[in-house]
């Protein structure tokens, strides 16, 4: 073979190794490479538009990236958002990358371009973000990047707190045991007037759910598991214990809506809890940190102070709270998936992710920047707990927490035992296993 013909196969085995590598995603078309314009993605997300600081975060990163990409943000209603984005798919009007909670990305896993083990490996991702956002990896690689976390975290009255001379909120669940009988009030008819917080119901409470399955996972249960091959729900097993945790973490919460309990403080009587708390009636309110502006707005003079969530006093038992993760996912539909995928990547930079948590007022998920607590006592709280936040499998949210209600209703009201109940939510959540992704 002549010299020639030896440069010759030389180029196409370049040209066949870059179309190899551009095809796989390692190289971007358009991304790096000057003399191409910067490609626009169209980004989604349920974050106001108008939000502080929003659109000058946009700015700033279309500034820096201006000769590669640039992104364009559309803001969706959260209640819509999955149902749009079904629709816009179908009709091939869809995304590039969205800003999701972590029920909506697993839920459409099949959807999305995984970034791949070589491009961030396990260890890197495990090392740079909250341990919540481990709910991502996926054995064929990671779902979305995660941007910022709302913990759930205990708001609590300081001023019923000072009139029962308790001097600060309960660390624990058995504190609380303690500090309830002090806050729970009833009138001379033996309704109640004052409670010391709002479990043992689904009627009144909003987050019932979300407080049950929290209270589930500090008992040491994870609700449902992810294997080699597939997704196992855990809710009737005992995991080593002597009983299912799940099991103790119902009775615990229903102890509350028992009138012959000594913990009784609350009835499908009273106003719905947040309510009943912005009215100075409850003493505790297990919220979100998202909704601790609206708290200040409904009563603008409530005495107020919130902390992390009661943990188990049990040894060997680790902290953990709930937590909604939010992350930025690339559509595998978008004909940009790739330079969306490279976007998400300069996204998660470590300034960009500040910026974006001080727009949304909630801890960023990257575990650099958790360790940088701010000032103020409030967002101080919401660090901590976005650190111990943990999130669970819910491929079907409303259905699930139809499931979870009937668990917690059926065994309360004594329509069922406690291993009866937990055997059939346990099949009814396995129903809920999406058949893709695993």
């Amino acid at each position: 073979m002549n010299t020639f013909q030896l440069v010759i196969l030389g180029i196409f085995i370049f040209l066949a190794i870059f179309a190899v590598l551009v095809f796989s995603g390692i190289i971007p078309l358009g991304v790096g490479f000057g003399g191409s314009d910067p490609v626009e993605l169209v980004w989604w997300g349920t974050v106001p538009s108008r939000a502080q600081g929003l659109d000058l975060s946009i700015r700033t990163f279309n500034a820096e990236h201006k000769d590669q990409i640039s992104v364009r943000y559309v803001q969706k209603d959260s209640r819509t958002l999955e149902q749009e984005l079904i629709g816009a798919l179908a009709s091939g009007r869809g995304p590039d990358l969205i800003l999701a909670p972590h029920e909506l990305i697993i839920r459409h896993a099949d959807k999305l371009r995984l970034f791949s083990y070589e491009s961030i490996s396990q260890r890197k991702f495990i090392d740079t973000f909250a341990q919540e956002a481990r709910l991502w990896l996926y054995p064929e690689g990671i779902l979305a990047l995660p941007m910022y976390i709302d913990p759930l975290v205990l708001y609590y009255n300081r001023d019923l707190f000072t009139t029962a001379r308790l001097p600060s909120p309960p660390r624990t669940w058995e504190e609380l045991r303690d500090q309830a009988q002090a806050l729970t009030q009833t009138d001379e008819r033996d309704n109640i007037s004052q409670s010391a917080i709002a479990l043992g119901g689904f009627n009144n409470i909003a987050l019932a759910k979300d407080i049950l399955v929290a209270l589930i996972m500090q008992a040491g249960n994870p609700l449902v598991m992810q294997g080699d091959s597939e997704f196992e729900v855990t809710l009737r097993n005992t995991l080593g214990y002597a009983e299912a945790p799940a099991g103790g973490a119902l009775a615990f919460f229903n102890k509350f809506s028992d009138s012959a309990n000594s913990l009784y403080s609350w009835n499908s009587a009273l106003p719905e809890a947040r309510s009943m708390f912005t009215r100075s009636g409850l003493a505790m309110y297990l919220g979100y940190a998202s909704e601790l502006n609206l708290i200040r707005r409904q009563n603008p003079q409530l005495n107020f102070d919130v902390t992390t969530v009661p943990q188990s006093a049990r040894a060997n038992t680790a902290d953990i709270t709930l937590g909604r993760l939010y992350g930025l996912a690339a559509l595998k539909s978008s004909p940009h998936a790739t330079h969306a995928a490279q976007a998400i990547l300069f996204l998660e930079a470590p300034d960009f992710l500040q910026s974006w948590s001080e727009v949304v007022e909630l801890p960023p998920a990257r575990l650099d920047l958790l360790r940088n607590k701010p000032q103020d006592p409030a967002q101080s709280v919401f660090y901590d707990s976005a650190i111990i936040a943990r999130g669970w499998y819910d491929f079907d949210p409303q259905a699930s927490g139809e499931i979870i209600r009937e668990l917690a209703e059926s065994v309360r009201q004594g329509r069922a035992q406690t291993g009866e109940a937990l055997s059939l939510a346990h099949q009814q959540l396995t129903n809920l296993i999406p058949n893709f992704g695993q």
